[in-house]
């Protein structure tokens, strides 16, 4: 998938002017595609912008100023665990707002730190999930609407490390947002 994106224009939250906000629609659930080159590792987003600047593949010059449509984003460490954080891992469309917001260092330089808010929460389509994930959603779903458990994170987890489900915590954890996303 990668592939397909590497003429794609590429949108660089480093180049914002300083505490203007840019509207971007996180377009993936996670990363289309992460490696690990020179300057460490790299993860690879799929994102709309509306009248922004962006860039060819290793351009320093801009390709458009007022660029509209799909385009790719490498975001930085920090702002990579934001989109995990926003997305669980299975939502899309989510809209943001991204800030470019420079700090000062103890010994009076500036680093870029980036301040995100979600305008709009994105939806977790029904592919993003395993069927038998999404099975034991709706078992779950008819349990506690029947009053047989109690609708709660803690009774989720235990139901779903259980036979026949057996699915790990880590999964439970993202499951249940999905759940509360889908039900409550």
């Amino acid at each position: 998938m990668a592939e397909d994106r590497k003429n794609d224009p590429q949108f660089k939250p480093g180049n914002l002017e300083p505490f203007k906000s840019a509207k971007v629609v996180i377009k993936s659930a996670k990363p289309i595609a992460t490696g690990n080159g020179k300057f460490g590792d790299w993860n690879l987003w799929l994102i709309e912008v509306e009248n922004q600047k962006v860039f060819d593949k290793g351009a320093k010059q801009p390709r458009e100023e007022n660029y509209t449509g799909t385009a790719t984003i490498f975001p930085s460490e920090k702002l990579h665990e934001k989109f995990m954080e926003i997305t669980n891992g299975t939502k899309v469309d989510a809209e943001i707002e991204i800030k470019l917001v420079p700090q000062k260092n103890m010994k009076g330089g500036y680093y870029t730190t980036y301040e995100v808010n979600v305008v709009k929460e994105g939806a977790t389509p029904s592919n993003n999930i395993p069927f038998f994930q999404t099975k034991y959603i709706t078992d779950f779903n008819k349990f506690a609407k029947n009053d047989i458990l109690q609708e709660t994170m803690e009774e989720f987890i235990k139901l779903g490390q259980e036979d026949p489900y057996n699915i790990n915590e880590e999964a439970l954890k993202k499951l249940w947002n999905v759940y509360v996303e889908k039900y409550m």
